[in-house]
Formats: C-alpha cells, sequence, structure tokens
C-alpha cells in the first residue's frame, strides 16, 4: 500500500475516534438512573420558555436557513415555537391542533394530516414529561453519555414513517436534563436543528400564547 495513502487512512480513522469516540452507550444501571430524573424533573415542571435558534437545511438548497425565536412549552401537550428572526411566524400546537399564523395568513390544521409535526410533539412532550421510555413499542430509543450531556437517539420503527423522519436525536444536559438540542433527521437527506438556551422554569405562560382556533 502506498504510504501516504496509509497515512491517509489512519489520520481519517483517527479523527473518527476523536469525534465520535466519547459518545459510549449508557448502561442500564445509567439508563434508569437518568429516566428517574428526566421523570423527577417533568414531575416539578408545568411550564417552560427558552429562547431557541433553529437551523434548517433542505438537500435542493446550497445555503442554511437559520431562525430565532421564543419557544415555550406548558403541560401537558402545548408547544409554541414564536419565530422573531428573520420574520414573525409562529407553529402553535395545541393538543392535536397545530396553527400557523405567517405573513398574514392564519390557519389550523389536525395534526394527523402533518406526520412529521405529530411526532415532534409526542416526542418532545415525552421528554418534558419523563415518558421518553413508553415510546420504545413505536421507535427504537438508544441513549448515550457525551461529556456533561445524555444524547438519546430515537428511531421510527415503521417505515412509513421512517420515510419521512430517518432520526430525532434529543440532547440533554446530564445534571438537569433539560433539553439542549433537538435534530430532525429527515428522510429526503434535510434536517432541522433547534438548540434552546435561557431556559426559564415555572413561569407564568397565558393560554392565549397557545390559542389554535
Amino acid at each position: 500500500m502506498n504510504k501516504t495513502v496509509y497515512i491517509g487512512i489512519v489520520t481519517l480513522l483517527f479523527a473518527g475516534q476523536i469525534a465520535f469516540g466519547q459518545s459510549i452507550p449508557l448502561s442500564a444501571n445509567e439508563k434508569e438512573a437518568f429516566n428517574k430524573l428526566l421523570t423527577q424533573v417533568a414531575t416539578g415542571t408545568e411550564s417552560l420558555s427558552a429562547a431557541f435558534s433553529q437551523e434548517k437545511s433542505i438537500p435542493m438548497l446550497k445555503s442554511k436557513m437559520v431562525s430565532k425565536g421564543l419557544f415555550l412549552y406548558k403541560k401537558e401537550d402545548k408547544i409554541a415555537f414564536l419565530y422573531r428572526e428573520p420574520a414573525d411566524y409562529q407553529m402553535i400546537i395545541n393538543g392535536n391542533k397545530l396553527r400557523v399564523v405567517s405573513e398574514g395568513s392564519d390557519h389550523t390544521m389536525n395534526l394527523k394530516n402533518n406526520p412529521v409535526m405529530e411526532e415532534v410533539r409526542g416526542l418532545i412532550s415525552a421528554s418534558f414529561l419523563g415518558r421518553l421510555s413508553q415510546k420504545s413499542n413505536s421507535y427504537s430509543v438508544e441513549l448515550f453519555s457525551m461529556p456533561n450531556s445524555v444524547i438519546v437517539k430515537v428511531t421510527p420503527l415503521n417505515r412509513q414513517l421512517l420515510a419521512i423522519i430517518k432520526e430525532i436525536t434529543i440532547t440533554f444536559d446530564s445534571k438537569s436534563a433539560q433539553i439542549e438540542r433537538l435534530l430532525i433527521e429527515e428522510g429526503s437527506g434535510g434536517y432541522t436543528e433547534y438548540i434552546f438556551s435561557n431556559q426559564k422554569r415555572n413561569i407564568v405562560l397565558k393560554d392565549e400564547d397557545f390559542r389554535v382556533n
């Protein structure tokens, strides 16, 4: 084998170990401890607000779209993404209804007509309610340890859903069990990633923030 090629292969393998070697599957005891922590935090969380940054990649577009706004959650199935940059846009989920407000248009739909958002709603709610382990009938759920974080990889078992959602990765702070990142990889090759910051728990949120009709 050409020496240069050999060195190149070794370098790539070593780089891969640096990038991925720190991700370690949780043991059965570690999974139990994390799920217990998640449940404890969820039990004490009635509401939450957080700043978010969203990065969306679409295969046909070279550039990535970046948006920023405010995320709101209220137990037990109320979620709102209130976009502020680059334009005002609202995506509100309340129960099985999804409301979208954008550029003067305002319409509400049943989540059954939007399987991606229905699954995202279910997983976010399960995360905040400490019920991720209950999703094992519909998903393959794997937990990994990273420095200061727990990574939960969720893969749909249903082939039709898998064609739409390839994998959802949720990153939690290992000590506080706060959601730090939410990565949705789509079957089309695109992805949407949310990064959450400045989280505030149990603040007063108005019902108007989650109105869907």
